[in-house]
């Protein structure tokens, strides 16, 4: 294999694993890094975080915020 054919699939690898390069920081100590973590400013909010069904935030990443969201409802989650 040629030295640029290498490259190719080295960097091909890398584009479809994303394994490439360090992990995003995780800014707020919570466990989540930027890539997951939808507020990476607030320790409080991350994917398992409860919804807080008062305070205005998605609270747990879910793209839904107090009473749009299930858990707050009483539908499924809840």
């Amino acid at each position: 294999m040629t030295d640029a054919l290498r490259g190719l699939v080295i960097a091909l690898g890398c584009a479809l694993v994303t394994a490439c390069g360090p992990p995003p920081p995780d800014r707020d100590g919570d466990g989540f890094d930027a890539s997951d973590d939808c507020n990476d400013a607030n320790a409080k909010v991350h994917p398992d975080a409860a919804e807080l069904c008062d305070d205005g935030i998605d609270n747990d990443c879910n793209l839904m915020v107090d009473v749009g969201d299930a858990a707050c409802a009483g539908g499924p989650g809840a």
